[in-house]
């Protein structure tokens, strides 16, 4: 009789040990299995997270050739503004130089004017006359008078020459200074168009730069949410290997616990 309840507390004692490791060693088990979602879910983030970045990186690297165009072409267009406002400068300069000449050429023509006028004048100057008729009558004799007629008309006609060549120039001198204005004109309308296209570049340049920014800052967010989300997933998987381990060293140690209660029973 006290054989047998010796034997049935024995049974009653392996039961509850039994219940309550079967109880540990299940809580331990959902433990798990809830760090298993944890990770798969941690995963599927992450997994989003290197997709998201991916495309990012691609987009940044998008914005920054674009940067680069559009920061040559701004270096492109300045250049040539800097060369078209030299071309003004020295059209302003050509300008002045030319109406300078056209000056010249009229104190020219009115030096000419005033010279031929003086030669007269003191050729008639003791009679008081000043025409070509008397300087030619007045000569001593046919010969001398018919000199005087031939250097007068010679003087005509070099001085006429010189005139109409004088004219000539400044006519040239005229059309070359409107040309010269026409030039500077097309070249401020110029310098003006590309002024107002660079403007118009660097707005886009500063809203691409604006938009390559604010894509870096995502890609820096996602590469700190990439790091996190690795580690979170290490962290899991670190504590699911130790349940693990719990778990193998309960069923190790209810092994090792029945095979010595048999043997202390059998005894």
């Amino acid at each position: 009789m006290m054989k047998l309840n010796s034997y049935l507390l024995f049974l009653a004692a392996i039961c509850m040990s039994t219940v309550l490791t079967a109880q540990t060693k299940e809580d331990l088990k959902k433990q798990k299995s809830d760090l298993e979602k944890e990770i798969n879910y941690t995963t599927e983030l992450l997994n989003k997270t290197k997709s998201n970045k991916t495309k990012s990186l691609t987009q940044l690297k998008l914005l920054e050739s674009q940067i680069k165009t559009k920061q040559k072409l701004l270096n492109a267009l300045n250049t040539e503004i800097k060369g078209i406002n030299k071309d003004i400068k020295k059209t302003e300069v050509s300008i002045i130089q030319t109406e300078q000449e056209i000056i010249a050429e009229e104190q020219n023509l009115k030096n000419l004017k005033q010279e031929y006028a003086k030669m007269i004048y003191a050729a008639f100057k003791q009679k008081g006359k000043r025409n070509d008729l008397m300087f030619i009558v007045s000569a001593s004799d046919f010969n001398q008078a018919y000199k005087r007629m031939l250097y007068l008309k010679q003087y005509s006609v070099f001085r006429k020459n010189q005139a109409i060549k004088i004219a000539e120039s400044q006519k040239e001198l005229i059309k070359k200074k409107e040309k010269l204005a026409q030039q500077k004109d097309r070249l401020i309308e110029e310098s003006a168009t590309k002024t107002i296209l660079v403007e118009s570049e660097k707005k886009e340049l500063e809203s691409v730069n604006s938009t390559k920014n604010e894509k870096q800052t995502l890609v820096n967010d996602l590469s700190k949410s990439e790091k996190l989300f690795k580690k979170q997933i290490q962290d899991k998987q670190n504590k699911a290997k130790a349940l693990d381990d719990k778990i193998r060293k309960i069923i190790e140690e209810e092994i090792a616990k029945v095979r010595g209660d048999k043997e202390k029973y059998w005894k």
